[in-house]
């Protein structure tokens, strides 16, 4: 089993819980102002929900749902930028 940086796991029952939890990771994600953007998102954050039902027949429903923000792309000559923001 390989271990993932920064990877969190949470169960949430409502969906209050789970917008916290959005509002949570898109404020821990590193913006900086670029020359072509003054937010430019310069981290990915991949929210993966896995919902689980039972049915009306007592069967069991699963699904999985990926939400993901990649860092911005803006070419590096263009946006110049340097040092950490590369990172």
């Amino acid at each position: 089993m390989c271990t993932i940086p920064n990877l969190c796991v949470h169960s949430v029952s409502s969906q209050e819980d789970t917008l916290e939890l959005i509002k949570k990771g898109n404020h821990l994600k590193k913006i900086r102002e670029t020359d072509l953007n003054e937010s430019s998102s310069r981290s990915h954050i991949v929210f993966t929900f896995h919902l689980d039902k039972i049915d009306a027949k007592g069967r069991a429903i699963k699904a999985k749902f990926n939400l993901v923000d990649l860092a911005g792309s803006e070419k590096v000559c263009k946006s110049k930028v340097q040092g950490e923001g590369l990172e």
